[in-house]
């Protein structure tokens, strides 16, 4: 509701504009009035800010890295992770420290060993 009086202060500030001007811009002319008076309330998107909805859950594309070498780093298990974020994996290093690197790291050999 909020959105459609914006419009109509925005329509009303125009067609004062206008009018001073010398020029006329009539509503009813242009079918103005009735696209706004037609229009849908506005509705956010799910999951957005000021949605009722919740987001959709999406599946996770993150690949199975247990069991594979990467350097000196083997993957032992997937490690938790925030919501959206990089997937991250504990990992053994050969001299035996643990340490927890994301997949991105392991596969584009940014991280190869514990330290």
């Amino acid at each position: 509701m909020f959105h459609q009086q914006k419009i109509v202060k925005k329509l009303t500030l125009v067609k004062s504009f206008f009018n001073a001007h010398g020029n006329s811009l009539e509503p009813e002319e242009n079918g103005v009035n009735e696209q706004i008076n037609n229009k849908p309330d506005f509705a956010p998107e799910r999951g957005g800010p000021g949605s009722l909805r919740p987001a959709k859950k999406r599946k996770s594309r993150a690949v199975d890295l247990t069991g594979k070498q990467f350097g000196k780093l083997t993957v032992l298990e997937r490690a938790p992770n925030k919501p959206g974020g990089n997937t991250k994996w504990i990992c053994q290093c050969e001299c035996g420290r643990r340490c927890t690197v994301t997949s991105y790291k392991l596969i584009h050999g940014i991280q190869y060993c514990c330290g």
